[in-house]
């Protein structure tokens, strides 16, 4: 009835880096409710061959790491005379394996840089992921204060802050913000890979104060 079946392999803790290969192939032997039973071992994925065995399992042990997302920082180009993107934070889920579970995103901007809009990176792939408790400092308010309403989406890999859905003031800019952004899939990166500075992988729009040239994110 053309099922499939798998085999999983469970690696003891503490088993020396390495490569392992099974002993022997998998061996299926199958009962059916009337009390027949059938045996089989693993054969190749060629479904006109029934005779070849398929080859021994492997698994390659690694040296522990910590399992953890990467984070790179940089500052992207500014326009010192206009509003302008800026800045670069580059997040990958993309050396280690697993699902990243229940993360926080955090940035506070240079006192010289007056932030209106803010990416947030958020994996919009996860059926049920969100991003919660969103809180934001500015210039006029040092204490934090929390956004409940709806968050612009860029795209599958960000989302957007922006002063006038908080209702800012005018004048008022954010100087720090954080949220819970959810989970993060294997594979994640929160900017396209082949426009790390296109406006949607940046992070934040703003613009910096007179007479400055450059700030640090």
């Amino acid at each position: 009835n053309n099922s499939i079946y798998g085999v999983k392999y469970k690696v003891p803790k503490g088993t020396a880096v390495g490569t392992y290969s099974t002993e022997k192939t998998p061996h299926a032997v199958i009962t059916t409710y009337d009390g027949e039973v059938f045996e089989s071992d693993a054969l190749t994925n060629n479904s006109s061959d029934l005779t070849t065995l398929a080859p021994l399992d492997t698994c390659k042990v690694v040296d522990i790491a910590n399992n953890k997302m990467s984070l790179v920082a940089a500052n992207g180009r500014i326009n010192p005379e206009n509003e302008t993107w800026a800045g670069s934070i580059q997040i990958d889920n993309k050396k280690t394996a697993g699902v990243k579970k229940n993360q926080m995103y955090q940035i506070e901007f240079d006192p010289n840089w007056e932030a209106y809009m803010v990416n947030i990176p958020f994996d919009s792939t996860i059926s049920g992921n969100k991003i919660s408790d969103v809180q934001y400092k500015t210039n006029l308010n040092s204490a934090y204060q929390t956004y409940t309403g709806a968050l612009t989406k860029n795209n599958n890999q960000m989302y957007r802050l922006d002063a006038n859905d908080v209702g800012l003031q005018p004048g008022e800019y954010f100087t720090e913000v954080k949220a819970n952004v959810g989970d993060f899939s294997p594979g994640y990166q929160n900017t396209e890979a082949s426009a790390t500075y296109r406006w949607n992988s940046t992070v934040s729009y703003g613009k910096v104060k007179p007479g400055v040239t450059s700030v640090q994110y």
